[in-house]
């Protein structure tokens, strides 16, 4: 399972919505993918390389936010593994 940051550009608006996008190859080949929301917003010039610029402004509030969204979702993927083994 791969687990990176997304950014909307879909979305009208200077800042655009933040995602924490989970991606999967079935055994078939496919890939799934499934989001979810972090409910933070972004300008596009501060998201680079998949990741947040430390030039964002409240950088170090933002990067908790999204590293303990991060460290759940990691914990359960953890825990649905566990049980399926």
């Amino acid at each position: 399972m791969n687990v990176s940051l997304k950014l909307d550009k879909s979305v009208d608006g200077v800042e655009k919505p933040l995602f924490i996008r989970l991606r999967s190859k079935l055994q078939n080949g496919k890939w799934i993918e499934s989001s979810i929301k972090t409910d933070l917003k972004l300008e596009v010039r501060h998201f680079r390389n998949n990741g947040i610029s430390k030039s964002l402004p409240n950088y170090t509030s933002k990067i908790r936010v999204i590293n303990t969204i991060l460290e759940e979702v990691e914990g359960k993927i953890k825990a649905v593994l566990a049980a399926a083994e």
